[in-house]
């Protein structure tokens, strides 16, 4: 019998915790578009390993929270470049992985660090591009992201022998501290030359800041990783940059005068353009988007209802069940149900 795999939680507390106490600076590999052996850890082994499939400019793919972060992918879409960082623990066992051009061959308490538009793993269910070093082991890894206005952090275990992965668990944070600890640790991490004790410390308080958040469970689990959504605006135009407005404050109170305000616009001239352009009022509109994205969540996400409906900014939960039933005649479980049915028939 397999062996019960440790939690996020007790992951946190009995490795990633003590050990950032113990030299973890010393650990840690920034991946860069050309590396040398000296630039990594010295038991970290650097292979080239040029990746030759053709790279393909991604325009419409959206990840967590409707955010336009993927740039480029290979064809076989199993590898991409964002415009934000990854930060990947080793929590066990010894594993390869491509970053660029090269294949590093990481250990049990290794990090390794994207900069943003480094080329890396992006279709996990594929791990030609992660793999344990030995054919009979296992090897986890731990991934972080920053999103907008969240930190998401999940477990993902590779296997040699079944050559596949296993997604375990996915924590999202939605507090302000880990994440400006997370720009403070990447940001360090960028910078030449480097400081040890700052990096330590950086990465000590993160993973103690994401502990505390557990800890008093501040924290949403089983959100979708990847969706794929399609842009039908110019990003320039009008609508875009109200729907990237609202898409960034999801789950806050908004009013016509602020989002006129934050567009640069009066409060009549933003009420009469949003008319021309899309036949709604303000209040319409805000609806509408909220709506489409408590639909995505209710498929694509195990979030509780009245979660989803405070998340996209619902204050008030019966007052989204009864918006969500006259927009769609279903109740957001019927929806839910529903579409999930359509979805496992389509397979």
């Amino acid at each position: 019998m397999r062996a019960s795999f440790p939690s996020f939680p007790q992951i946190l507390q009995d490795k990633l915790i003590p050990w950032s106490k113990t030299g973890a600076a010393d650990r840690i590999i920034v991946a860069r578009p050309q590396m040398q052996k000296y630039t990594v850890p010295s038991k970290v082994t650097l292979t080239n390993s040029p990746v030759s499939e053709k790279r393909v400019a991604v325009r419409g793919r959206r990840l967590y929270n409707n955010t336009r972060l993927i740039t480029t992918e290979l064809s076989t879409k199993e590898m991409h470049e964002l415009t934000v960082p990854r930060f990947i623990t080793v929590v066990e066992g010894e594993v390869n992985f491509q970053a660029g051009n090269y294949l590093l061959g990481c250990r049990n308490a290794d990090y390794i660090y994207l900069p943003p538009g480094i080329l890396h793993p992006g279709n996990v269910h594929n791990p030609h591009y992660i793999h344990p070093q030995n054919s009979n082991e296992t090897c986890t890894l731990l991934w972080i992201g920053k999103y907008r206005g969240s930190i998401q952090c999940w477990l993902t275990r590779y296997t040699a022998e079944e050559r596949q992965h296993h997604p375990t668990e996915n924590y999202l944070f939605l507090k302000n501290q880990p994440r400006h600890l997370f720009d403070l640790l990447t940001q360090e991490l960028e910078t030449e030359p480097k400081d040890r004790e700052l990096r330590n410390n950086l990465l000590t308080a993160f993973w103690r800041s994401l502990n505390r958040e557990v800890e008093a469970k501040n924290y949403l689990q089983n959100g979708p990783i990847v969706r794929d959504n399609k842009v039908t605006q110019d990003e320039s135009t009008f609508v875009a940059q109200l729907e990237e407005y609202i898409s960034s404050h999801l789950s806050q109170r908004l009013t016509l005068e602020e989002t006129a305000r934050k567009l640069y616009t009066s409060r009549t001239q933003f009420a009469q353009r949003i008319r021309q352009e899309t036949g709604q009022t303000f209040i319409e509109f805000l609806t509408a988007y909220r709506l489409k994205e408590a639909k995505t969540l209710l498929v694509d996400s195990d979030w509780a209802i009245n979660t989803i409906a405070n998340f996209v900014g619902f204050i008030d939960p019966s007052y989204f069940y009864k918006v969500f039933r006259s927009e769609t005649q279903l109740t957001p479980l019927q929806y839910r149900q529903k579409h999930r049915e359509l979805t496992t028939t389509q397979k």
